[in-house]
């Protein structure tokens, strides 16, 4: 693990109680400022800052492994948006994808 600020692949489990951390995954290319949510028990994870500008990938996590497996792509690259996720549908609001953004967007990952 790097210093505050770094872009990283590392994925890590916080325990809130103590508010310990540990590693466990990696993403295949470091992201910075990626969404995160959970629908039905499976963690997606969507866009973000990569290396090479924004990303508009959407990944899917699997804690048994510890791998994440692509699942789709945002219509756009974004960055930055809030998240909040109801019955199987994910909702980003506004976020960065060039400029700031006003939207609100619904994502039903498979």
């Amino acid at each position: 693990m790097q210093g505050v600020g770094a872009v990283e692949d590392d994925i890590q489990r916080i325990d809130l109680r103590t508010g310990s951390a540990r590693i466990v995954g990696h993403l295949p290319t470091p992201l910075a400022h990626a969404m995160a949510a959970s629908v039905h028990g499976t963690i997606f994870v969507l866009g973000g800052s990569a290396p090479n500008g924004p990303s508009s990938s959407i990944r899917r996590f699997d804690p048994a492994d510890g791998r994440s497996h692509p699942t789709g792509t945002l219509s756009d690259p974004l960055t930055d948006a809030a998240v909040a996720s109801i019955g199987s549908t994910i909702y980003l609001l506004g976020g960065i994808s060039g400029a700031p953004l006003s939207t609100i967007t619904g994502i039903e990952p498979r």
